[in-house]
């Protein structure tokens, strides 16, 4: 990573615990990593502490935490155990919907007492089940005042719901985390920062896809920049959004790109950060990584 014009040069990751759900579900550690190539993995060191995969809801019981996907079962069940021989101190966690999910489908779930238990008790039974050490929420994004305040009660309520299974099964509690907007503040909406220090393990804020060619196609963009001279959106003030609310940084994760974009150019000789331009080039969404 170098870092040029006070921006960090930085493109999209698979950073530790952050959620990028394609084509189903997939590993992510440092890179993207398909679940079929777990057995075979040689990436695994003693800097890495946190794993996860993407799930979906189920479409034929409703807000059940449960994948239709015929390689979870074959793979999944050993998921932990064939990681853990490269690093023992490894955590992996089990993460639950991702920027493909269906955001309707998140709100009315966490609307009703009723729903989120089903929810949390279907996500405890299947993270306990495949060994995992706990638990990640990605709900891109809490749309409405009710919304958030309906998060903040299914985060207390998992919370609530893990401590009880830890004493009923004599195991560790899980772990809890949340991916979450790069800003504490999504719309004119704040995240409910109270309830989610008291009941998190962590949060793992995305400080990425600032501007992409597909939705901002006429300027190129520093599409995770740390600091922003041309703008007010970057990670720096992503964070400072953060630890103002009182949300404490020790709980805060970073989440830094793997993959940059590219954008076709008006004018080859004028390449820096806001260049005319006209549209994704190489790929069809000028994601690169």
């Amino acid at each position: 990573m170098t870092v040029t014009n006070s921006l960090a040069r930085v493109f999209k990751c698979g950073c530790s615990s952050l959620i990028v759900p394609v084509q189903g579900e997939f590993l992510r550690i440092t890179a993207r990593v398909r679940s079929c190539d777990i057995h075979g993995l040689k990436v695994f060191h003693t800097r890495v502490r946190s794993c996860d995969i993407s799930v979906c809801f189920s479409d034929d019981e409703k807000n059940v935490v449960k994948s239709s996907y015929w390689f979870f079962d074959t793979h999944f069940s050993v998921f932990t155990q064939t990681l853990q021989q490269k690093n023992p101190s490894l955590k992996t966690l089990l993460s639950i919907a991702g920027g493909i999910a269906d955001d309707s489908a998140l709100s009315s779930m966490a609307s009703n007492a009723g729903t989120r238990k089903t929810f949390i008790d279907s996500s405890i039974t299947i993270g306990s089940s495949y060994n995992f050490h706990g638990l990640d929420l990605h709900w891109e994004f809490p749309s409405t005042t009710t919304d958030m305040t309906n998060l903040g009660l299914l985060f207390k309520e998992w919370r609530e719901a893990v401590e009880k299974e830890s004493k009923n099964s004599n195991k560790p509690q899980l772990l809890l985390t949340a991916a979450v907007y790069y800003s504490s503040v999504f719309c004119s909406l704040s995240y409910p920062a109270e309830a989610m220090e008291n009941n998190l393990d962590w949060i793992n804020v995305m400080a990425f896809d600032f501007g992409a060619p597909t939705w901002k196609p006429n300027l190129t963009e520093a599409p995770a920049a740390l600091y922003n001279p041309f703008s007010e959106v970057s990670g720096d003030s992503g964070i400072s959004s953060w630890i103002q609310t009182g949300f404490p940084a020790r709980k805060i994760v970073f989440g830094l790109p793997y993959y940059g974009y590219a954008w076709k150019l008006k004018d080859a000789n004028n390449h820096g950060f806001l260049a005319p331009a006209n549209g994704p080039d190489i790929t069809a969404n000028g994601a690169l990584g």
